[in-house]
């Protein structure tokens, strides 16, 4: 895999053999390197294919204002909600749900405090979905404390 573009030490685009553009993360993986650089294979944790072009280009750009924590939160939240719900999810989810954590993580920082005015009719009509938000918060807290 060679390096496209680096977000960060440890995010990058990266085109790998077959040309695919794909998101690769890990502890370092950028660190020392620069845009056309291969990447040490055994330092990635995760990767992204975005196969949707515009969801693709939307995220690229997601990744330039967004911890590396917040994405792989993201990516391991979305896991599990595929493997929970049994379901493909479209490609923008990588894109929706990192921008929406990553605000909801601002703003309990900056101690502004929301609530939910629909969670009685969520926690009602999408119990499997519920379900994997409580889930999802406790990987949160777990990750960012």
């Amino acid at each position: 895999m060679v390096i496209k573009q680096i977000f960060n030490n440890n995010v990058v685009l990266a085109k790998n053999s077959s040309k695919d553009e794909l998101v690769a993360m890990g502890c370092g993986i950028a660190f020392k390197k620069k845009v056309g650089d291969k990447i040490n294979e055994n330092s990635i944790e995760k990767t992204f294919i975005l196969k949707q072009k515009d969801a693709s280009e939307k995220f690229k750009l997601l990744l330039e204002d967004i911890p590396a924590e917040h994405v792989s939160i993201c990516y391991d939240i979305i896991e599990y909600a595929k493997n929970m719900l049994d379901i493909e999810l479209n490609d923008y989810i990588y894109v929706t749900l990192t921008d929406h954590i990553s605000y909801a993580l601002k703003l309990n920082k900056d101690g502004i405090k929301r609530s939910n005015v629909l969670m009685w009719e969520i926690k009602k009509f999408y119990p499997k979905e519920f379900k994997i938000g409580l889930r999802s918060l406790d990987l949160i807290e777990e990750e960012t404390g």
